[in-house]
């Protein structure tokens, strides 16, 4: 006959554990024991949450505890904290190609829940306080078309969003996938009938919920009307139907998607200043349009002239100079040739938390041979003054003229825009003294 144990559980001490690990874990346990003068021969099992630092079988303080009292100590892993982690690892993979149908067959009843919240006697404040905005988004229309047109993009977009995540992808028939859904999804816009049909059914949808579709679309879009000192009749309107409307804003979902898997599919392209031309004649190139050879000088830039250098010295003295007496805490900006930038600070400087900066200290300028020694500084005649606080915060921006139209054979056309290359710098300034300089 089995008799079952019952094991009595007590609390031997309760500390915060400096080392995460899974030996600093097992060393805190075998103490945490001594100090409580508890004997170890008597340690019989052990049990931790699923975690692998606590009980990974290599490194975990299920396999650390035994290799410290050299013999076996039998684990039973905590089977709350598996099952969670179960169903956490479950629901990781259902992203969000499975989460808006969700919310879609839930739709209906999320303004009732919403409404049992508010009536709960014991509900916060806050959540009674922004609980009705909540649902009157909802319950628009616009909430409801952004949740079907949704569902109609992802019916084009699942496929390859489930592919890319196969362990064993084959590139060139996936390759071959993307392009089949740029050109479905390069279809829709051409078929007004169809996107007639899909916003007929969202309406349906809104109605099922009480949205009252072309009452809200009336309520927010009114006619556009010139003012008087442009239009001589008054009456003058444009008009977009609540179709027409909505179309437009299909539209422009689909081609900036669309616009992402092009860029995505195609290879890096350069901006190319071509000899003896105007700058308004350079122009983006392939990369399987240019040599290695140049392809190499890009990043690498080998030859930089003296007269380039002594340029760039004066524009990043200017810029830096303007930063430390300037009042404001903006950023300033330097003409720089880009090129020449990427000289300078090639293999220099740290990646910034802020997208397309970087961190540099003093000595990585050291290529700017023609910086004068007080760049990094300014200083009156008393010796008080102001200097840069290192790190220095870059980024290299490529920007084009101002658009502006030409007149060409009685009409007007629009004119060529010219490349715009600057460094934009971020300058932290502290106070200084001639002694510290």
């Amino acid at each position: 006959m089995l008799i079952p144990l019952v094991f009595p559980e007590r609390v031997v001490e309760m500390k915060e554990s400096i080392d995460k690990t899974g030996a600093g874990t097992a060393k805190d346990i075998i103490c945490s024991l001594k100090d409580n003068e508890i004997d170890l021969d008597m340690l019989s099992f052990q049990t931790y949450d699923f975690t692998a630092s606590l009980s990974g079988r290599l490194n975990g303080a299920e396999k650390v505890l035994q290799d410290i009292l050299k013999r076996p100590i039998p684990y039973i892993p905590c089977q709350g904290h598996r099952s969670n982690k179960f169903n956490d690892h479950c629901y990781i993979h259902v992203r969000w190609t499975g989460r808006y149908l969700c919310v879609l067959q839930s739709y209906e009843q999320i303004p009732g829940a919403i409404d049992a919240a508010i009536s709960r006697d014991n509900m916060e404040g806050k959540i009674r306080t922004e609980a009705p905005g909540i649902k009157t988004k909802l319950l628009s229309f616009d909430f409801v078309f952004v949740l079907m047109f949704m569902r109609l993009v992802m019916k084009k977009t699942k496929i390859v969003t489930k592919q890319l995540q196969e362990e064993q992808l084959n590139i060139l028939d996936m390759l071959n996938l993307i392009d089949c859904t740029i050109q479905n999804l390069k279809s829709i816009p051409s078929d007004t009938s169809a996107m007639d049909a899909e916003l007929d059914a969202i309406v349906e949808v809104g109605n099922k919920v009480n949205i009252d579709a072309i009452g809200q679309y009336q309520l927010h879009h009114r006619p556009r009307r010139p003012p008087r000192r442009i239009a001589e009749d008054p009456e003058a309107s444009t008009h977009m139907s609540f179709k027409e409307f909505y179309r437009k804003e299909m539209c422009a979902v689909l081609n900036s998607l669309i616009t992402e898997y092009d860029d995505n599919m195609k290879g890096n392209e350069y901006l190319v200043k071509w000899k003896g031309w105007s700058l308004e004649s350079s122009t983006w190139e392939p990369e399987d349009n240019l040599t290695p050879d140049l392809l190499r000088n890009y990043e690498e830039p080998a030859v930089v002239t003296d007269e380039r250098l002594q340029v760039a010295s004066l524009q990043f003295t200017c810029a830096i100079t303007s930063a430390l007496r300037s009042r404001r805490s903006a950023p300033v900006y330097a003409s720089i040739d880009l090129d020449v930038w990427r000289y300078v600070v090639y293999m220099k400087g740290v990646t910034s938390e802020h997208r397309g900066h970087h961190l540099y200290q003093k000595n990585d300028f050291i290529k700017l041979k023609y910086l004068p020694d007080y760049w990094w500084y300014h200083v009156d005649i008393d010796g008080n003054g102001i200097s840069v606080d290192f790190p220095l915060k870059a980024k290299p921006i490529l920007s084009w003229s101002p658009k502006n139209f030409v007149k060409t054979n009685g009409g007007m056309v629009a004119g060529k825009r010219f490349p715009i290359e600057k460094v934009c710098l971020t300058v932290i300034r502290k106070s200084c003294t001639a002694e510290q300089i």
